[in-house]
C-alpha cells in the first residue's frame, strides 16, 4: 500500500501542478483567498479565532509583523 507522502515522493511535478491549479494568488503572487470561495463566509474557527488573539504568542507575532 503507497501513502500519501510516496505518492507525492513519486509524482512531485504532478502535485507542483495540481496545487498551482487550485491556489489563487494576487498581483504580487502571494497565496490568497478568492472572494467567492465557501470558506470564506465560514465561521465555525472565529471563536477559535477571538481566544487565540488574546494569547501573548499571537500579540508578540502580530508585534513583529507589524
Amino acid at each position: 500500500m503507497h501513502t500519501f507522502a510516496d505518492v507525492v515522493k513519486k509524482n512531485p511535478d504532478a502535485v507542483k501542478a495540481v496545487i498551482a491549479q487550485n491556489t489563487c494568488t494576487n498581483a504580487h503572487g502571494d497565496t490568497t483567498i478568492a472572494r467567492d470561495d465557501p470558506w470564506a463566509s465560514e465561521d465555525v474557527w472565529d471563536a477559535d479565532y477571538e481566544r487565540v488573539k488574546e494569547t501573548d504568542r499571537y500579540r508578540g507575532a502580530y508585534r513583529a509583523a507589524n
